[in-house]
């Protein structure tokens, strides 16, 4: 009886101790493939979200962030052309530098201090139905800006921007040109929307570029950010 008694005691204590071992194992494999793979994580959901946001194929060479400390640098960017247009590039980024309010990630809208990028290989081109890549990105086909600045808030936007080309197939014989923009540390504060951020930036682009789009999507911007004419 009591040797039963004593057998019973010490497998209850090996079962224990099986149990914290694995639960010590599993905790620390968890730890140990954060540490390993957190950029590529990190990368991976980037490039989800930059994708989601502008409707286009996006791949990211390298990144490292610090999400306690608000920042970000994402290297080797490319945006491919949206739907609709040939495959290829609508542009390189060389470099994107990111500093957000930590606090505001568990709210779920971040509050973005700056945003920093450096454009290079600039695409624009217009199809044989006459639509310009860089206008048929998500932000101008979705809800209308005023609907999404309540989720988006970004205190400074600077950005560079390097050689460009512009091509045109909508006519009978296809036209290319290319250009250096000449668009060294462009800045703009208190940005309301992505789409407005956006708008920016391919305006920058075109008035460099000589581009009259003829479309009305820039007037707004025009005004509230004081965006300078062609």
């Amino acid at each position: 009886m009591r040797v039963s008694y004593v057998m019973d005691r010490i497998r209850k204590w090996i079962w224990k101790w099986k149990t914290a071992m694995m639960t010590i194992v599993l905790v620390c494999s968890v730890v140990v493939f954060g540490l390993v793979f957190h950029d590529r994580i990190v990368k991976f959901a980037f490039e989800k979200s930059l994708s989601g946001t502008l409707g286009v194929s996006v791949a990211i060479t390298k990144l490292s962030a610090d999400p306690f400390g608000g920042r970000a640098t994402l290297e080797g960017i490319r945006l491919d052309n949206p739907a609709g247009f040939p495959t290829g590039i609508l542009a390189d980024i060389s470099k994107l530098y990111l500093e957000f309010e930590p606090f505001s990630l568990s709210k779920g809208n971040i509050h973005w201090k700056t945003i920093d990028a450096a454009f290079e290989n600039i695409r624009v081109l217009c199809n044989d139905e006459g639509q310009i890549n860089w206008l048929c990105l998500k932000p101008f086909q979705s809800v209308p800006a005023a609907q999404s600045r309540s989720d988006f808030r970004l205190g400074n936007l600077s950005f560079s921007l390097g050689s460009a080309t512009y091509t045109d197939l909508s006519g009978s014989v296809p036209v290319q040109k290319s250009y250096h923009l000449k668009g060294d540390n462009v800045a703009y504060r208190d940005i309301d929307s992505v789409t407005d951020m956006v708008l920016i930036i391919t305006w920058e682009i075109f008035r460099r570029m000589g581009i009259d789009s003829k479309t009305s999507l820039f007037d707004e911007i025009k005004k509230r950010y004081n965006v300078p004419k062609f």
